[in-house]
């Protein structure tokens, strides 16, 4: 599936159609391309399987049960104020744009503190309900093998320890934007714990990164308000992780 939903599908009547008449382009199981039309879909379709809307099943069930109270897809009018604006690349101040499938793929705004808490979750450091955690351990289960990761449900991962050019070039824009061979394992692995983790995410005005290692209890968010290069994001996160893991 291609990065974004065609602009010309304007409404949920026509996603579906969309959705209907796409063909693959390439033979199953042969290549990876990342995809905001794929990962939306399987929030829609996730949300559907819930019988729920999407915004309302994660704004009043799944980030009550993970403790992230200042996280949403809507940001109610009360904090408003503490929503910050994005810089585009001419120093416009932005906020995220709306379009189809937006809270399912792109949408959600967040703090320092629930992100550190969903990673620490995500680590079994936090005591959640035991089904929210096992579908968190199952994101690390591996699906299929990149050029230098496994695939899991949204996570990349990486054998640890690792090196800095296996992760840049894990992030980089031609592994994002262009298709990349993949080797399909004929089952899920069992959960993954000596494994960076990790996941990029940028609009026109934010850059984020995310990267831990379970096997270590350790691992740093980072949120910008400017879409800096995923090299840059990803170059800080080893430096200040290796460092504090190795002292």
């Amino acid at each position: 599936m291609p990065l974004q939903v065609p602009d010309e599908v304007k409404n949920n009547k026509e996603l579906l159609s969309y959705y209907k008449s796409w063909q693959p382009v390439f033979s199953v199981n042969s290549k990876r391309l990342y995809s905001n039309a794929s990962i939306g879909l399987f929030g829609y379709i996730s949300a559907l399987s819930m019988d729920a809307d999407y915004t309302q099943l994660m704004e009043e069930k799944i980030l009550p049960s993970l403790n992230m109270p200042n996280t949403f897809i809507n940001v109610p009018n009360d904090k408003m104020a503490d929503y910050a604006f994005g810089y585009n690349a001419v120093g416009d101040a932005i906020r995220v744009n709306p379009g189809m499938l937006d809270a399912e793929a792109y949408g959600i705004k967040s703090t320092i503190k629930d992100m550190t808490q969903f990673m620490a979750a995500n680590m079994g450091l936090v005591p959640l309900d035991k089904d929210i955690q096992q579908a968190l351990d199952n994101n690390r289960k591996g699906y299929y093998q990149a050029s230098t990761f496994t695939q899991g449900l949204g996570w990349e991962m990486y054998s640890y320890p690792t090196q800095l050019n296996t992760l840049l070039e894990g992030n980089s824009m031609d592994v994002v934007l262009k298709p990349q061979a993949i080797k399909i394992d004929n089952h899920p692995t069992s959960i993954l714990n000596n494994v960076w983790v990790n996941k990029t995410g940028a609009t026109n005005g934010f850059g984020g990164y995310i990267a831990y290692i379970p096997a270590e209890k350790s691992g740093i968010v980072i949120l910008a308000n400017k879409n800096y290069p995923n090299a840059d994001r990803v170059k800080a996160a080893y430096t200040i992780l290796e460092s504090v893991i190795t002292h």
